[in-house]
């Protein structure tokens, strides 16, 4: 995870994990009963830890008896999970905080714990810098070129698609999603619908220059 890690402590540790689970049984989201079942990360990467927030937002909302802070947080999770409808939130207060205070007020933490928790994944996230994005150049991938395999290059592949695959995979690992890429012809020797599924599946804003073999 490189230098993005947020390091839990033990003590927050346990309260992501309560949390949770108190959000699964309340969304019915799984057949966990006892919440030493539920294993929790102790190193979040910025992503891990945005999830982290969305866990957090239906537990202060639930928590607070703010009936129409969960009702926004559910409508904006509408489309992420078989639990969503129109009585996503339906008893999520009451079951929340029932929950909740079974496990908190045990001597292990208190609710000024849990909302500390809440303010250091904020800042984490607030930490984080989006990398810059980067104008990218290249030329000749030659998707779908079969005789690349078999007379030119020999590459190696057993057929056109799998070399596509690795391709796609390789491209994905060096270009973002923000970068800007010029593909300065040559990109396909398909037809402009398999050639657009290959754009598609490849990261960053591209811009094609037409070359002699593609075919748009």
């Amino acid at each position: 995870m490189g230098n993005n890690v947020f390091g839990l402590k033990e003590k927050e540790a346990i309260i992501l994990r309560d949390i949770c689970f108190a959000r699964m049984k309340v969304l019915h989201a799984g057949e966990i009963q006892n919440p030493e079942d539920l294993q929790i990360q102790r190193q979040f990467s910025e992503s891990a830890a945005r999830q982290a927030m969305i866990v957090f937002n239906f537990f202060c909302c639930a928590w607070s008896g703010n009936e129409e802070g969960v009702k926004r947080q559910a409508a904006d999770q509408k489309n992420q999970g078989p639990h969503a409808g129109g009585g996503y939130y339906d008893g999520m207060i009451r079951d929340y905080k029932a929950l909740m205070a079974e496990r908190m007020w045990n001597g292990s933490y208190f609710e000024e714990d849990v909302l500390h928790l809440q303010s250091r994944l904020k800042e984490f996230i607030k930490a984080q810098k989006v990398p810059a994005p980067r104008t990218l150049y290249i030329a000749d991938c030659h998707f779908y070129h079969r005789r690349l395999n078999t007379e030119m290059d020999q590459r190696g592949f057993s057929s056109a698609e799998e070399m596509n695959d690795h391709m796609i995979r390789q491209w994905n690992a060096k270009v973002r999603k923000n970068d800007t890429v010029y593909i300065l012809g040559d990109l396909s020797l398909a037809d402009g619908f398999q050639t657009s599924g290959i754009l598609d599946c490849l990261n960053g804003k591209k811009h094609l220059i037409e070359g002699n073999h593609d075919e748009l």
